[in-house]
């Protein structure tokens, strides 16, 4: 017996909505301790735990901005050398549409982002961990909203694509309906 996919009402629509939001606030959070932090140099932020748990010394750090990629590609003044946490205002919201618009090309969009967010994971981890020598409250839940967010993803793209050849298999004449 095949199982019906419901996309729309379904947990993991639930859980990219959630995790979207939380995403946002994050990102949200981040921004505001950069800005503040640019501002007023010594302003402590809330995550700012010791020495080496600091989520201001890894967002005014050279990969605070562009990912520490664009100043390196574009230069330092390229518009594109943006803080990281204003990349995610603007991705978390596009994965929270995914999760209320079930179509093929917008649950591939979902996936690409998800791909995305966990490839920036890794190398924005690799960047914390190994070359700043730090540990970020804000940056690690990041990272574990962005996995979240992939397996999301993923599971919609499979129940929307699954859906969609459901529906191309159920409109197609069979060899009974060709002949007459």
């Amino acid at each position: 017996m095949v199982k019906k996919v419901e996309i729309m009402g379904s947990s993991y629509a639930r859980a990219t909505g959630a995790l979207s939001l939380v995403g946002f606030a994050l990102s949200a959070y981040a921004l505001y301790v950069e800005i503040s932090k640019a501002n007023d140099p010594s302003y402590t932020a809330m995550c700012d735990i010791a020495a080496r748990i600091s989520c201001s010394l890894v967002f005014t750090s050279e990969y605070g901005t562009g990912f520490g990629l664009v100043s390196k590609i574009l230069g330092p003044d390229s518009f594109l050398n943006q803080p990281n946490g204003l990349f995610g205002l603007i991705m978390y919201p596009l994965f929270f549409v995914t999760s209320i618009i079930p179509h093929p090309l917008v649950a591939l969009g979902g996936l690409v982002l998800g791909i995305s967010g966990i490839v920036m994971s890794i190398y924005l981890g690799y960047a914390l961990f190994i070359v700043l020598q730090d540990a970020c409250v804000v940056c690690i839940s990041t990272y574990l909203v962005n996995i979240g967010l992939f397996i999301c993803s993923l599971r919609t793209y499979r129940a929307v694509m699954s859906r969609s050849k459901a529906k191309t298999t159920k409109s197609q004449p069979t060899k009974k309906q060709k002949r007459t």
